[in-house]
């Protein structure tokens, strides 16, 4: 039940997924009593080995999350001599260094 809350997924639901992946491999993972839930040595040695691939899941995921907040891509100004003389160039260094990721194109008429 605490794992199938933390999933957000109901219980039925996460216990059906258990015994798909069960069948899937062939051989019981989990333990199950009317007051316990325990992992099989089989389950146990399938968890060491997929933990680490978890983790590096988990760790792109984070980073992707990361950088949805920092903006990112190609962006192509074309702007008139005066304006990016008296507009663009002043500000030009805080903006690289605030935005590092985005690829900045600047065609001056």
């Amino acid at each position: 039940v605490r794992a199938a809350a933390r999933l957000r997924i109901s219980p039925p639901a996460l216990s059906q997924t258990i015994r798909g992946l069960e069948e899937r491999v062939g051989v019981r993972l989990l333990n199950r009593t009317t007051r316990s839930v325990s992992p099989t040595a089989a389950g146990e040695t399938l968890f060491a080995r997929i933990a680490p691939a978890f983790s590096e899941l988990e760790g792109a995921v984070a980073d992707a999350h990361a950088s949805r907040d920092r903006p990112a891509g190609s962006l192509r100004i074309n702007v008139p001599r005066i304006a990016a003389m008296r507009f663009i160039v002043p500000i030009l260094g805080d903006f690289r260094r605030a935005y590092p990721d985005i690829a900045l194109t600047i065609i001056v008429d």
